[in-house]
Order: structure tokens, then sequence, then C-alpha cells
């Protein structure tokens, strides 16, 4: 069952792969999985919205040390808006591969993983690489993703995204960044080739921290650059490119 506080037509509808009763049965039973996952992640993040978020990540930061750009990314729920807007995008698309940074509370992984299952032909051809820098948040991302049934999707990578993320090989088609502001634009530059023209870049702003985006936004606004780009209005405050 669904909590009170999520409208279950915002979450992903069809998540089954066709094929005999028995393959069906066991999809089902995995779209459960990931439905009852997100309705707890989303009904958990509904309790701070807006000032409210930003009042409890302020405060988080002021006992975090400053040591590293990593250490500027606190936990940031996504909206259930949010989450299927991702999961249209990577549907739309028929996605291949997705990459993330920052799996935060795994809900964007989940929604996009919930993608790529549906849009999967054969086993083990779609797939998301999602980097964590945060110890703990990689954690409770990986414990978050098995309860959903979905972790077969995901390659969840730990430690410094430069790294994390030089060894990728076929084009991606979708690139997702999710907190660490300061790490943006330094991966979007060292992915940017690897991206298949068509690939879509959400980056996932929350309101008041336009700042810290600055450099990022007016790189992949730039008209004479590599992307088209554009605000939704979310709250959320999702910058959509698209690579020329």
């Amino acid at each position: 069952m669904f909590t009170d506080s999520l409208d279950r037509e915002v979450l992903p509808q069809p998540l089954c792969l066709a094929g005999s009763r028995h393959e069906r049965s066991a999809s089902d039973c995995d779209r459960s999985r990931a439905e009852a996952t997100l309705a707890a992640l989303h009904a958990d993040g509904a309790g701070w919205p807006g000032r409210w978020m930003a009042l409890r990540e302020l405060l988080g930061g002021l006992l975090r040390p400053a040591a590293s750009a990593c250490a500027s990314c606190p936990h940031r729920p996504i909206s259930a808006q949010c989450g299927a807007l991702l999961y249209q995008l990577a549907r739309l698309g028929d996605a291949r591969l997705a990459v993330t940074l920052g799996a935060g509370d795994a809900a964007a992984t989940i929604w996009l993983a919930c993608a790529m299952r549906a849009n999967q032909r054969h086993a083990g051809d779609r797939g998301i690489i999602a980097c964590e820098p945060t110890h703990q948040l990689a954690q409770l991302a990986r414990c978050r993703l098995r309860a959903a049934g979905v972790s077969r999707y995901v390659d969840l990578r730990e430690g410094q995204p430069e790294q994390a993320l030089s060894r990728i090989e076929q084009p991606v088609d979708c690139l997702l960044f999710s907190g660490y502001p300061l790490l943006m634009l330094p991966l979007l530059k060292q992915m940017q080739e690897k991206l298949r023209s068509g690939a879509v870049v959400i980056a996932l702003r929350p309101a008041g921290e336009r700042r810290a985006y600055a450099a990022y936004l007016r790189y992949v606004r730039d008209p004479l650059g590599g992307f088209t780009s554009i605000e939704l209005p979310c709250r959320e405050h999702i910058e959509l490119s698209v690579r020329r």
C-alpha cells in the first residue's frame, strides 16, 4: 500500500518485462518492491520541503569539516514528481547507460533503474554507473537499492568521481548530478566526450544554492557551447541540458 502523502500516479507503472507467467510474476514482485521503497523515501523527504530542507542542510554544514568539495553535499531527498521526470526522460531516450553523481537517499537512482529495467531487451544490456563520494551515503544507497530489487542494474562506485568514473567505454545516454555542486562542472567536462549526441544531462539544484552552481550554469547555457539548456520550474530547480 502507498502512503497518503504520495500520489500513485507519479510512480513508475510499466516496470514489467514481457515473458512467461513466472517471469511476469517475478517482475511484479520486483515492481512492488521498487514502488514500496520509493513511497517510503518520498514520504520521508516530504517532511523537509523548501526552506526547512535548506535549514537542515545549513545546520548539517556547520557540523561537517570543510576538508574537500565532497564535504559540501548533504542528504537531499528528491520529490516524487522529480523522480517521475527522470524515469520518463530515460524511457523517452531508450537509455542504455546512465551515469549519476551522488546516490544520496537512492531515490533518483531507483527511478532510473526502473527505467533501465523497462528499457532493456536482453539481460544485462542496460544499467547505471552511480558514484557516491560519501561512504555513509554509499552504504545507505546500497541497502535501499537492494530493498527496491534494482541493485543488479546499478554499478555503485564509492570514491572521488574523477577516478571512479574514468573507466567508462560505451556512450552515455543520461548524466545526472544530484548534489556536490563543486564537482559538477569538472565532471561534466570530463564526461562530455562520452555523451552521445542527444544525451540528457540533469542537474538538481535546491532553492537557495544558485551561487554554487553559477559556473556550471554558465557552461551549459553558453550559446556557443556543446549543449542546449533550460531550467524546469520544479521544487528541485532542475537544469535540463541536451548534448548537441
